[in-house]
């Protein structure tokens, strides 16, 4: 089948965003591995599962330099073959010691990081980076998008899509509850609603108007978007976030304020509340193909 195929991993994790992006694989042709890493907890260090499998990570993002950031990157960037680390511009980004050939950038305001029918977004705000994944370029008019989301548990899956072997999405769609989201291959949309938005440890009651900005062609494309832990980071606006009439997830951690998961779960009759905890996370995969 001609087609382009992606994987979107969102860890089991206690608290703060692991999130992982395998994009654009085609036979013959790998895709790029995206890594987003914030505040996190639930996965040891050294337990084998999926983020240290020895990965091709293009590019892994810190969305702040807390310690325990810094110190989930430190184990990254040794165990897996990194090209970029991206971080917000602070006075702490030299506490990472990195391979040979790694590049280090720093954010001060933001990146648009132009992938073959993909972009990824990076908004800096006091210190912590803000990201948005996404499709760019693809029209309903002449492509079609098979997207199906489904939890997966810890160590199950690896990030990077093998085009020539679908087994890891094929055993997950016979034997997994799966759930197909559809609605965006109508034509007359003129976009997929498939993007993902992760705030990480940015303060949203303060800076989310400037992140519409930043993403106002991006902003009804979202489909999957990342929750404050904290109520005092919390703005509801957050909530309007992708195009009525589609399904959208709002993933939060095992930590997130139940006041926040409640204002997700209850907006309206497309919203859905996604957990991950130490035991499961989300796992959202398929591929684009022409019409």
């Amino acid at each position: 089948m001609n087609a382009k195929y992606y994987r979107f991993l969102y860890y089991p994790v206690n608290h703060g965003t692991l999130f992982g992006a395998s994009i654009g694989a085609a036979n013959g042709k790998d895709g790029t591995q995206i890594l987003y890493i914030s505040s996190v907890e639930g996965i040891k260090t050294g337990s084998g599962h999926a983020p240290l499998r020895e990965e091709h990570l293009h590019y892994l993002v810190l969305a702040d330099v807390s310690e325990e950031t810094i110190g989930r990157a430190q184990a990254l960037a040794d165990a897996n073959q990194v090209d970029v680390v991206l971080l917000p511009k602070t006075d702490r980004a030299h506490a990472l010691t990195l391979q040979e050939g790694t590049v280090l950038r720093e954010v001060e305001h933001t990146e648009e990081i132009c992938l073959p029918d993909f972009v990824m977004k990076l908004f800096c705000s006091e210190g912590r980076l803000a990201a948005y994944v996404g499709s760019a370029g693809m029209d309903p008019v002449d492509t079609e998008c098979v997207m199906n989301v489904k939890a997966h548990n810890a160590g199950d899956c690896n990030l990077t899509v093998d085009a020539g072997n679908l087994s890891c999405e094929m055993k997950c769609l016979l034997c997994q509850d799966v759930t197909y989201c559809k609605r965006q291959n109508q034509k007359n949309d003129g976009y997929f609603v498939d993007g993902h938005l992760l705030p990480g440890t940015a303060d949203m009651a303060k800076c989310l108007p400037q992140l519409k900005t930043y993403l106002a062609e991006e902003w009804k494309k979202i489909r999957f978007a990342g929750l404050p832990e904290e109520e005092k980071a919390w703005n509801e606006d957050l909530l309007t976030a992708g195009t009525p009439g589609h399904r959208r997830y709002f993933i939060g951690a095992k930590d997130t304020s139940a006041e926040i998961i409640r204002a997700a779960a209850v907006h309206d009759a497309y919203s859905s509340f996604a957990l991950t905890d130490a035991k499961a996370g989300l796992c959202i995969s398929g591929c684009y193909a022409k019409r």
